[in-house]
Protein backbone atom coordinates (compact mmCIF):
# COMPACT_ATOMS: atom_id res chain seq x y z
CA UNK A 1 0.00 0.00 0.00
CA UNK A 2 1.46 3.35 -1.42
CA UNK A 3 0.57 6.19 0.90
CA UNK A 4 1.71 9.86 -0.71
CA UNK A 5 2.69 12.40 1.48
CA UNK A 6 4.56 15.19 -0.11
CA UNK A 7 5.61 15.71 -3.41
CA UNK A 8 8.26 18.59 -4.36
CA UNK A 9 8.94 18.69 -8.00
CA UNK A 10 11.22 15.70 -8.67
CA UNK A 11 11.28 14.84 -4.98
CA UNK A 12 8.75 12.37 -3.70
CA UNK A 13 7.98 10.93 0.07
CA UNK A 14 5.50 7.79 0.93
CA UNK A 15 5.24 5.19 3.53
CA UNK A 16 5.50 1.84 1.84
CA UNK A 17 5.23 -1.47 3.11
CA UNK A 18 7.64 -3.96 2.67
CA UNK A 19 5.33 -5.31 -0.21
CA UNK A 20 5.30 -2.03 -2.09
CA UNK A 21 8.77 -1.62 -1.59
CA UNK A 22 9.55 -4.76 -3.23
CA UNK A 23 7.45 -4.43 -6.38
CA UNK A 24 9.64 -1.56 -7.66
CA UNK A 25 12.41 -1.98 -9.99
CA UNK A 26 15.18 -1.89 -7.29
CA UNK A 27 18.12 -1.81 -8.46
CA UNK A 28 22.25 -1.81 -6.97
CA UNK A 29 24.03 0.91 -8.67
CA UNK A 30 27.92 0.52 -9.64
CA UNK A 31 28.99 3.45 -6.97
CA UNK A 32 27.40 1.47 -4.08
CA UNK A 33 30.02 0.22 -1.47
CA UNK A 34 29.90 -3.37 -0.61
CA UNK A 35 27.28 -5.15 1.02
CA UNK A 36 29.13 -5.75 4.27
CA UNK A 37 25.92 -6.58 7.05
CA UNK A 38 27.66 -9.45 9.32
CA UNK A 39 25.65 -11.81 11.86
CA UNK A 40 25.49 -9.42 14.04
CA UNK A 41 23.32 -7.00 11.85
CA UNK A 42 21.40 -9.93 10.53
CA UNK A 43 20.91 -11.12 14.06
CA UNK A 44 19.42 -7.99 15.22
CA UNK A 45 16.49 -7.66 12.34
CA UNK A 46 15.71 -11.68 12.80
CA UNK A 47 15.07 -10.30 16.70
CA UNK A 48 12.79 -7.62 15.70
CA UNK A 49 10.94 -9.62 13.19
CA UNK A 50 10.36 -12.48 16.16
CA UNK A 51 8.97 -9.76 17.86
CA UNK A 52 6.80 -8.77 15.18
CA UNK A 53 5.59 -11.96 14.99
CA UNK A 54 4.42 -12.55 18.32
CA UNK A 55 2.56 -9.32 18.95
CA UNK A 56 0.75 -11.09 15.69
CA UNK A 57 1.93 -8.37 13.81
CA UNK A 58 -0.73 -6.13 15.18
CA UNK A 59 1.84 -3.34 15.52
CA UNK A 60 3.89 -2.44 12.37
CA UNK A 61 7.42 -2.58 12.36
CA UNK A 62 9.23 0.48 11.03
CA UNK A 63 12.62 -0.44 9.15
CA UNK A 64 14.08 3.28 8.60
CA UNK A 65 14.32 5.32 5.45
CA UNK A 66 14.81 4.50 2.11
CA UNK A 67 16.25 6.61 -0.39
CA UNK A 68 16.12 5.79 -4.17
CA UNK A 69 17.32 7.45 -7.07
CA UNK A 70 14.90 7.22 -9.84
CA UNK A 71 16.51 6.64 -13.24
CA UNK A 72 14.57 5.75 -16.12
CA UNK A 73 13.23 2.04 -15.50
CA UNK A 74 15.37 1.62 -12.35
CA UNK A 75 15.73 2.51 -9.04
CA UNK A 76 19.27 2.66 -7.49
CA UNK A 77 19.30 2.57 -3.92
CA UNK A 78 20.92 4.89 -2.40
CA UNK A 79 20.81 4.09 1.24
CA UNK A 80 18.83 0.96 2.19
CA UNK A 81 21.25 -1.53 0.32
CA UNK A 82 22.41 -3.61 3.04
CA UNK A 83 18.48 -3.70 5.01
CA UNK A 84 16.89 -4.27 1.50
CA UNK A 85 19.11 -7.53 0.07
CA UNK A 86 19.10 -8.89 4.03
CA UNK A 87 15.48 -8.74 3.07
CA UNK A 88 15.17 -9.87 -0.11
CA UNK A 89 17.69 -13.42 1.73
CA UNK A 90 15.09 -13.38 4.20
CA UNK A 91 12.08 -13.83 1.68
CA UNK A 92 13.71 -16.09 -1.00
CA UNK A 93 14.55 -18.66 1.74
CA UNK A 94 10.84 -18.07 3.47
CA UNK A 95 9.35 -18.60 0.11
CA UNK A 96 11.52 -21.77 -0.42
CA UNK A 97 9.75 -23.38 2.71
CA UNK A 98 6.29 -21.53 1.37
CA UNK A 99 3.46 -23.50 -1.51
CA UNK A 100 4.29 -22.76 -4.80
CA UNK A 101 1.73 -20.53 -5.12
CA UNK A 102 2.89 -18.17 -2.82
CA UNK A 103 6.30 -17.58 -4.12
CA UNK A 104 6.80 -13.79 -5.26
CA UNK A 105 9.57 -12.90 -7.77
CA UNK A 106 12.40 -10.38 -5.87
CA UNK A 107 14.06 -8.59 -8.77
CA UNK A 108 16.76 -7.68 -6.29
CA UNK A 109 17.91 -11.56 -5.83
CA UNK A 110 19.26 -10.87 -9.42
CA UNK A 111 21.52 -8.23 -8.54
CA UNK A 112 25.61 -9.11 -9.96
CA UNK A 113 28.10 -8.23 -7.20
CA UNK A 114 32.09 -8.36 -8.96
CA UNK A 115 33.33 -8.12 -5.53
CA UNK A 116 33.77 -11.13 -3.95
CA UNK A 117 33.41 -10.10 -0.50
CA UNK A 118 30.08 -9.03 -1.08
CA UNK A 119 29.28 -12.73 -2.65
CA UNK A 120 30.67 -13.97 0.56
CA UNK A 121 29.09 -12.03 3.03
CA UNK A 122 25.31 -13.04 0.65
CA UNK A 123 26.38 -16.50 1.10
CA UNK A 124 27.35 -16.57 4.63
CA UNK A 125 23.89 -14.32 5.71
CA UNK A 126 21.76 -16.61 3.33
CA UNK A 127 23.16 -19.71 5.11
CA UNK A 128 22.80 -18.05 8.88
CA UNK A 129 19.36 -17.73 7.57
CA UNK A 130 18.14 -20.43 6.45
CA UNK A 131 19.64 -21.97 9.99
CA UNK A 132 17.46 -19.57 12.07
CA UNK A 133 14.86 -20.75 10.19
CA UNK A 134 15.14 -24.25 10.56
CA UNK A 135 16.04 -23.81 14.52
CA UNK A 136 12.80 -22.21 14.83
CA UNK A 137 9.08 -23.29 16.09
CA UNK A 138 7.57 -24.74 12.87
CA UNK A 139 5.04 -21.94 12.07
CA UNK A 140 2.74 -20.95 8.76
CA UNK A 141 5.24 -20.08 6.12
CA UNK A 142 2.28 -18.21 4.23
CA UNK A 143 0.62 -16.73 7.31
CA UNK A 144 3.91 -14.69 8.44
CA UNK A 145 5.02 -13.58 4.96
CA UNK A 146 1.68 -12.29 4.75
CA UNK A 147 2.65 -10.41 8.15
CA UNK A 148 6.29 -9.13 6.41
CA UNK A 149 4.53 -8.05 3.39
CA UNK A 150 2.15 -5.69 5.57
CA UNK A 151 3.59 -4.93 8.70
CA UNK A 152 7.11 -4.52 7.75
CA UNK A 153 7.12 -0.08 6.84
CA UNK A 154 9.27 2.51 5.07
CA UNK A 155 9.50 5.74 4.27
CA UNK A 156 10.96 5.57 1.17
CA UNK A 157 12.18 8.91 -0.48
CA UNK A 158 12.13 8.74 -4.13
CA UNK A 159 14.59 11.63 -6.38
CA UNK A 160 14.98 12.09 -9.86
CA UNK A 161 18.50 14.02 -9.32
CA UNK A 162 21.25 12.28 -8.25
CA UNK A 163 22.75 15.09 -6.51
CA UNK A 164 19.58 15.74 -4.34
CA UNK A 165 19.68 12.06 -3.58
CA UNK A 166 23.34 11.99 -2.08
CA UNK A 167 22.42 15.73 -0.57
CA UNK A 168 19.28 13.71 1.31
CA UNK A 169 21.26 10.68 2.00
CA UNK A 170 24.32 12.22 3.81
CA UNK A 171 21.33 14.26 6.59
CA UNK A 172 20.20 10.93 6.98
CA UNK A 173 20.93 8.83 10.06
CA UNK A 174 19.83 5.28 9.21
CA UNK A 175 20.10 2.04 10.69
CA UNK A 176 22.97 -0.46 9.93
CA UNK A 177 26.20 0.19 9.61
CA UNK A 178 26.19 4.45 8.78
CA UNK A 179 28.75 5.27 5.75
CA UNK A 180 31.88 7.56 7.16
CA UNK A 181 32.99 10.61 4.90
CA UNK A 182 35.61 7.88 3.64
CA UNK A 183 33.18 5.50 2.57
CA UNK A 184 31.47 7.66 0.60
CA UNK A 185 34.23 9.23 -1.72
CA UNK A 186 33.73 6.21 -4.03
CA UNK A 187 30.09 7.00 -4.33
CA UNK A 188 30.67 11.01 -5.02
CA UNK A 189 33.40 10.68 -7.39
CA UNK A 190 32.00 8.31 -9.71
CA UNK A 191 29.27 10.58 -10.02
CA UNK A 192 31.91 12.74 -11.74
CA UNK A 193 33.33 10.71 -13.97
CA UNK A 194 32.99 12.07 -17.63
CA UNK A 195 35.32 9.79 -19.79
CA UNK A 196 31.90 7.36 -19.94
CA UNK A 197 30.64 4.22 -18.23
CA UNK A 198 33.33 1.85 -18.97
CA UNK A 199 36.02 4.48 -16.76
CA UNK A 200 33.72 4.33 -14.09
CA UNK A 201 33.40 0.69 -13.76
CA UNK A 202 37.10 0.58 -14.07
CA UNK A 203 37.59 3.18 -11.15
CA UNK A 204 34.91 0.84 -8.92
CA UNK A 205 37.27 -1.85 -9.20
CA UNK A 206 40.23 -0.33 -8.57
CA UNK A 207 39.00 1.43 -5.34
CA UNK A 208 37.16 -2.16 -4.34
CA UNK A 209 41.34 -3.59 -4.97
CA UNK A 210 42.45 -1.41 -2.49
CA UNK A 211 39.99 -1.63 0.18
CA UNK A 212 40.30 -5.31 0.16
CA UNK A 213 43.92 -4.76 0.98
CA UNK A 214 45.39 -3.91 4.33
CA UNK A 215 49.12 -1.96 5.84
CA UNK A 216 50.67 -3.61 8.33
CA UNK A 217 49.04 -2.06 11.26
CA UNK A 218 45.82 -3.46 9.92
CA UNK A 219 44.03 -0.33 8.35
CA UNK A 220 42.34 -0.73 5.52
CA UNK A 221 44.83 0.18 2.19
CA UNK A 222 42.61 2.95 0.64
CA UNK A 223 41.47 4.48 4.02
CA UNK A 224 45.30 4.93 5.21
CA UNK A 225 46.53 6.20 2.02
CA UNK A 226 43.80 8.41 1.05
CA UNK A 227 43.32 9.99 4.60
CA UNK A 228 46.40 9.49 6.44
CA UNK A 229 49.19 9.90 4.24
CA UNK A 230 47.49 11.74 1.27
CA UNK A 231 44.69 14.48 2.72
CA UNK A 232 46.72 15.02 5.95
CA UNK A 233 49.86 15.27 3.67
CA UNK A 234 48.29 18.13 1.76
CA UNK A 235 46.90 19.65 4.99
CA UNK A 236 50.43 20.23 6.48
CA UNK A 237 51.82 21.04 3.10
CA UNK A 238 49.49 24.39 4.00
CA UNK A 239 50.66 24.60 7.68
CA UNK A 240 47.07 23.69 8.59
CA UNK A 241 45.89 21.63 11.36
CA UNK A 242 44.94 18.10 10.76
CA UNK A 243 42.05 18.17 13.08
CA UNK A 244 40.33 20.11 10.85
CA UNK A 245 40.45 17.69 7.83
CA UNK A 246 36.94 17.28 5.84
CA UNK A 247 37.78 14.49 3.27
CA UNK A 248 34.58 15.61 1.51
CA UNK A 249 36.17 19.68 0.94
CA UNK A 250 39.78 18.18 0.86
CA UNK A 251 38.16 15.89 -2.38
CA UNK A 252 35.73 17.79 -3.83
CA UNK A 253 33.77 16.98 -6.75
CA UNK A 254 33.74 20.36 -8.78
CA UNK A 255 30.81 20.80 -11.44
CA UNK A 256 30.16 24.29 -12.92
CA UNK A 257 27.87 26.54 -11.88
CA UNK A 258 24.85 24.98 -13.85
CA UNK A 259 25.21 21.85 -11.92
CA UNK A 260 27.12 20.07 -14.87
CA UNK A 261 30.18 17.75 -14.68
CA UNK A 262 33.35 19.46 -15.59
CA UNK A 263 36.09 17.82 -17.75
CA UNK A 264 39.16 16.35 -16.20
CA UNK A 265 40.70 19.34 -15.91
CA UNK A 266 39.98 23.32 -16.55
CA UNK A 267 40.50 24.92 -19.97
CA UNK A 268 43.72 26.85 -18.09
CA UNK A 269 45.10 23.44 -17.46
CA UNK A 270 48.44 22.54 -19.59
CA UNK A 271 47.78 20.95 -22.62
CA UNK A 272 48.13 17.16 -21.32
CA UNK A 273 45.56 17.42 -19.07
CA UNK A 274 42.95 19.05 -21.69
CA UNK A 275 43.45 16.25 -24.05
CA UNK A 276 44.73 12.79 -22.22
CA UNK A 277 41.78 10.15 -22.57
CA UNK A 278 41.43 7.40 -20.44
CA UNK A 279 41.28 3.83 -22.89
CA UNK A 280 39.65 0.82 -20.11
CA UNK A 281 40.34 -2.38 -21.26
CA UNK A 282 37.94 -5.63 -20.98
CA UNK A 283 39.15 -7.57 -17.84
CA UNK A 284 39.40 -11.45 -18.09
CA UNK A 285 40.15 -14.12 -16.11
CA UNK A 286 43.56 -14.00 -17.08
CA UNK A 287 44.41 -10.09 -16.40
CA UNK A 288 43.96 -7.62 -13.49
CA UNK A 289 40.79 -6.74 -13.01
CA UNK A 290 41.38 -2.83 -14.23
CA UNK A 291 43.90 -2.81 -17.57
CA UNK A 292 44.20 0.80 -18.56
CA UNK A 293 45.93 3.54 -20.65
CA UNK A 294 46.24 7.34 -20.24
CA UNK A 295 46.43 8.17 -23.94
CA UNK A 296 47.46 11.82 -25.11
CA UNK A 297 45.89 12.82 -28.43
CA UNK A 298 47.46 14.28 -31.32
CA UNK A 299 44.74 14.66 -33.00
CA UNK A 300 43.88 18.23 -33.56
CA UNK A 301 45.60 19.90 -30.27
CA UNK A 302 49.29 20.25 -31.69
CA UNK A 303 50.91 17.93 -29.29
CA UNK A 304 53.02 15.26 -29.95
CA UNK A 305 51.08 11.56 -29.10
CA UNK A 306 51.97 10.14 -25.53
CA UNK A 307 50.83 7.04 -23.72
CA UNK A 308 51.57 6.37 -20.16
CA UNK A 309 50.76 2.78 -18.99
CA UNK A 310 52.42 3.24 -15.16
CA UNK A 311 49.89 4.62 -13.31
CA UNK A 312 52.85 5.87 -11.15
CA UNK A 313 54.50 7.94 -14.02
CA UNK A 314 51.18 10.09 -14.34
CA UNK A 315 51.73 13.56 -14.40
CA UNK A 316 49.47 14.06 -10.95
CA UNK A 317 51.51 15.99 -8.20
CA UNK A 318 50.59 15.18 -4.37
CA UNK A 319 49.31 19.07 -3.50
CA UNK A 320 47.66 19.81 -6.63
CA UNK A 321 44.16 21.05 -6.63
CA UNK A 322 42.10 18.11 -7.89
CA UNK A 323 38.87 18.42 -10.60
CA UNK A 324 37.52 14.72 -8.99
CA UNK A 325 35.67 12.00 -11.01
CA UNK A 326 38.20 9.72 -12.45
CA UNK A 327 40.92 11.79 -12.01
CA UNK A 328 40.31 11.74 -8.05
CA UNK A 329 40.88 7.54 -8.59
CA UNK A 330 43.73 7.91 -10.37
CA UNK A 331 45.07 10.07 -8.31
CA UNK A 332 44.60 8.08 -5.31
CA UNK A 333 46.05 4.96 -7.62
CA UNK A 334 49.44 6.66 -8.10
CA UNK A 335 50.29 7.36 -4.83
CA UNK A 336 48.73 3.72 -3.61
CA UNK A 337 51.12 2.26 -6.10
CA UNK A 338 54.40 4.14 -5.43
CA UNK A 339 53.36 2.79 -1.53
CA UNK A 340 53.11 -0.64 -2.58
CA UNK A 341 56.05 -0.76 -4.38
CA UNK A 342 58.55 0.78 -2.02
CA UNK A 343 56.79 -0.88 1.28
CA UNK A 344 55.74 -3.84 -0.59
CA UNK A 345 56.17 -6.05 2.94
CA UNK A 346 53.38 -3.30 4.79
CA UNK A 347 50.96 -4.33 2.41
CA UNK A 348 48.98 -7.62 2.58
CA UNK A 349 47.07 -8.79 -0.42
CA UNK A 350 48.91 -6.92 -2.36
CA UNK A 351 48.07 -6.71 -6.46
CA UNK A 352 50.50 -4.29 -8.63
CA UNK A 353 49.34 -2.72 -11.55
CA UNK A 354 52.81 -1.89 -12.92
CA UNK A 355 56.03 -3.52 -13.33
CA UNK A 356 58.40 -3.02 -10.99
CA UNK A 357 61.93 -2.44 -11.11
CA UNK A 358 63.73 -4.12 -8.88
CA UNK A 359 67.08 -3.42 -9.96
CA UNK A 360 66.49 0.23 -9.67
CA UNK A 361 66.16 0.19 -6.12
CA UNK A 362 67.91 -3.06 -4.88
CA UNK A 363 68.32 -1.76 -1.36
CA UNK A 364 64.46 -0.84 -0.36
CA UNK A 365 66.32 0.91 2.94
CA UNK A 366 62.85 1.79 3.88
CA UNK A 367 61.32 -1.10 3.97
CA UNK A 368 62.99 -2.84 6.87
CA UNK A 369 63.03 0.60 8.81
CA UNK A 370 59.27 0.34 8.52
CA UNK A 371 59.36 -3.18 9.31
CA UNK A 372 61.30 -2.38 12.82
CA UNK A 373 58.94 0.07 13.39
CA UNK A 374 55.73 -1.64 12.84
CA UNK A 375 57.32 -4.35 15.00
CA UNK A 376 57.54 -1.72 17.48
CA UNK A 377 53.98 0.48 16.99
CA UNK A 378 52.01 -1.66 19.09
CA UNK A 379 53.72 -1.39 22.45
CA UNK A 380 54.60 2.47 22.12
CA UNK A 381 51.99 5.24 22.62
CA UNK A 382 49.42 6.44 19.99
CA UNK A 383 52.13 9.31 18.92
CA UNK A 384 54.70 6.63 17.52
CA UNK A 385 51.68 5.37 14.89
CA UNK A 386 51.89 9.11 14.39
CA UNK A 387 55.54 9.32 13.46
CA UNK A 388 55.41 6.05 10.79
CA UNK A 389 52.82 8.06 9.09
CA UNK A 390 54.42 11.52 8.85
CA UNK A 391 57.82 9.51 8.08
CA UNK A 392 56.15 7.74 5.24
CA UNK A 393 54.41 10.63 3.83
CA UNK A 394 57.97 11.80 3.71
CA UNK A 395 59.14 9.32 1.81
CA UNK A 396 56.31 8.99 -0.74
CA UNK A 397 56.45 13.12 -0.90
CA UNK A 398 60.25 12.53 -1.93
CA UNK A 399 59.41 10.02 -4.76
CA UNK A 400 56.67 12.22 -5.72
CA UNK A 401 59.05 15.41 -6.26
CA UNK A 402 62.25 13.80 -7.25
CA UNK A 403 61.94 9.85 -7.65
CA UNK A 404 64.08 7.34 -6.19
CA UNK A 405 67.60 9.50 -7.29
CA UNK A 406 70.79 9.15 -5.67
CA UNK A 407 69.99 11.43 -2.74
CA UNK A 408 66.53 9.12 -1.95
CA UNK A 409 68.32 6.57 0.06
CA UNK A 410 70.24 9.07 2.55
CA UNK A 411 66.85 11.13 2.71
CA UNK A 412 65.13 7.61 3.83
CA UNK A 413 67.62 6.84 6.62
CA UNK A 414 68.03 10.66 7.36
CA UNK A 415 64.52 11.65 7.41
CA UNK A 416 63.73 8.52 9.55
CA UNK A 417 66.57 9.50 12.42
CA UNK A 418 64.59 13.01 12.35
CA UNK A 419 61.40 12.09 13.04
CA UNK A 420 61.93 9.40 15.26
CA UNK A 421 63.80 11.53 16.98
CA UNK A 422 60.96 12.92 18.46
CA UNK A 423 60.79 9.34 20.17
CA UNK A 424 63.87 10.23 22.27
CA UNK A 425 62.99 13.86 22.91
CA UNK A 426 59.55 13.70 24.45
CA UNK A 427 58.78 11.87 27.62
CA UNK A 428 55.06 11.25 26.74
CA UNK A 429 54.72 11.09 23.01
CA UNK A 430 51.33 12.34 22.15
CA UNK A 431 49.70 13.19 18.39
CA UNK A 432 49.11 16.45 19.07
CA UNK A 433 52.67 16.89 20.00
CA UNK A 434 53.88 15.39 17.54
CA UNK A 435 51.48 17.33 14.82
CA UNK A 436 52.53 20.80 16.85
CA UNK A 437 56.31 19.65 15.79
CA UNK A 438 56.08 19.91 12.58
CA UNK A 439 53.32 22.49 11.84
CA UNK A 440 55.87 24.72 14.38
CA UNK A 441 58.91 23.80 12.37
CA UNK A 442 56.43 24.24 8.66
CA UNK A 443 58.35 20.84 7.68
CA UNK A 444 56.07 19.88 4.60
CA UNK A 445 55.88 23.17 3.67
CA UNK A 446 59.47 23.89 3.77
CA UNK A 447 60.20 20.84 1.68
CA UNK A 448 58.04 21.82 -0.94
CA UNK A 449 59.87 24.71 -1.59
CA UNK A 450 62.86 22.72 -1.86
CA UNK A 451 63.43 22.94 -6.01
CA UNK A 452 66.33 19.76 -5.95
CA UNK A 453 66.84 16.37 -4.30
CA UNK A 454 69.87 17.84 -2.68
CA UNK A 455 68.57 21.07 -1.11
CA UNK A 456 65.45 18.73 0.64
CA UNK A 457 68.21 16.50 1.56
CA UNK A 458 70.09 19.18 2.86
CA UNK A 459 67.00 20.70 4.54
CA UNK A 460 66.28 17.09 6.83
CA UNK A 461 69.77 16.92 7.65
CA UNK A 462 69.53 20.77 9.43
CA UNK A 463 66.51 19.22 11.54
CA UNK A 464 68.48 16.54 12.31
CA UNK A 465 70.83 19.15 13.75
CA UNK A 466 69.09 20.77 15.82
CA UNK A 467 67.27 17.64 17.50
CA UNK A 468 70.94 16.28 17.92
CA UNK A 469 71.42 19.75 20.65
CA UNK A 470 68.28 18.79 22.16
CA UNK A 471 69.19 15.50 22.73
CA UNK A 472 72.47 16.26 23.84
CA UNK A 473 70.42 18.16 27.15
CA UNK A 474 69.12 14.83 27.72
CA UNK A 475 72.59 12.97 27.63
CA UNK A 476 72.57 12.14 31.89
CA UNK A 477 68.55 11.30 31.22
CA UNK A 478 68.86 8.72 28.55
CA UNK A 479 71.95 7.41 30.14
CA UNK A 480 69.45 6.47 33.46
CA UNK A 481 67.23 4.78 30.70
CA UNK A 482 69.90 2.89 29.07
CA UNK A 483 70.85 1.76 32.56
CA UNK A 484 67.04 0.58 33.65
CA UNK A 485 66.76 -1.06 29.85
CA UNK A 486 63.00 -0.39 30.67
CA UNK A 487 60.65 2.12 29.22
CA UNK A 488 59.12 2.73 25.58
CA UNK A 489 62.42 5.26 24.89
CA UNK A 490 64.39 2.64 25.88
CA UNK A 491 62.40 -0.12 23.69
CA UNK A 492 63.06 2.63 20.68
CA UNK A 493 66.62 2.72 21.65
CA UNK A 494 67.35 -0.63 21.39
CA UNK A 495 66.13 -1.76 18.05
CA UNK A 496 67.56 1.50 16.55
CA UNK A 497 70.73 2.24 18.18
CA UNK A 498 72.45 -0.47 19.36
CA UNK A 499 75.54 -0.59 21.48
CA UNK A 500 77.60 -1.75 18.57
CA UNK A 501 77.64 1.03 15.94
CA UNK A 502 77.81 -0.94 13.09
CA UNK A 503 74.71 -2.99 13.78
CA UNK A 504 72.83 0.18 13.26
CA UNK A 505 71.22 0.80 10.01
CA UNK A 506 71.64 5.07 10.49
CA UNK A 507 75.45 4.45 11.28
CA UNK A 508 75.87 1.98 8.91
CA UNK A 509 74.88 4.30 6.09
CA UNK A 510 74.97 7.66 6.61
CA UNK A 511 76.07 9.67 9.88
CA UNK A 512 74.28 12.79 11.07
CA UNK A 513 75.15 14.90 14.09
CA UNK A 514 72.10 13.10 15.46
CA UNK A 515 73.56 9.79 15.04
CA UNK A 516 76.80 10.98 16.08
CA UNK A 517 75.19 12.07 19.76
CA UNK A 518 73.14 9.25 20.14
CA UNK A 519 76.36 7.26 19.52
CA UNK A 520 78.13 8.81 22.04
CA UNK A 521 75.37 8.73 24.78
CA UNK A 522 75.17 4.55 24.13
CA UNK A 523 78.90 4.50 23.53
CA UNK A 524 81.22 7.13 24.52
CA UNK A 525 84.09 5.39 23.63
CA UNK A 526 83.62 6.01 19.87
CA UNK A 527 83.07 9.72 20.06
CA UNK A 528 86.17 11.93 20.49
CA UNK A 529 86.33 14.28 23.00
CA UNK A 530 85.99 17.21 20.52
CA UNK A 531 83.02 16.01 19.10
Amino acid sequence: MTQPNEKNDSIKVEKNTLWALMQRPLAIPDYQRRYCWGKQQVELLLEDIKTLLKCNGQLPLFLGTVILHQEKDKANLVDGQQRCLTLALLLNALQKLAPSNETQALGLMKAKFPDSQSRQSLIANYQYINAYLNTEPKTDVTAMLNTLWEKMEFVVITIDSIDQAFACFDSQNSSGKRLTDFDLLKARHLRGVVSGPAVGMGCSYLWERYENQKVGNSQRLAYYLTEQILARTRMRQRNKNVDDLQLPHEFAVHTSGDGLKIPLSPPTAVGFYRYWQVVCLPHTANTVPFEFSMVLSAVNNGYPAYKVDDITQLPLQLNQPLVGGEQFFFYIAKYTELYQRYFPEDVTGRDFIGPINLQKQPLLLQQPLLRRHRLLEQGQSAGYSRLIEIWSALVVFYLDCFGDDENFNAFVCISDQYVFSLRITADVLRRDLVEKHFKDHQVFGSLLECPTSLQALAYIKDQCDKQAKVINTKSTELSKILTRKSGVIWRYLEQFYPADPGGSWHAKYYETSLSVAMNGIINPKVVSNDQ
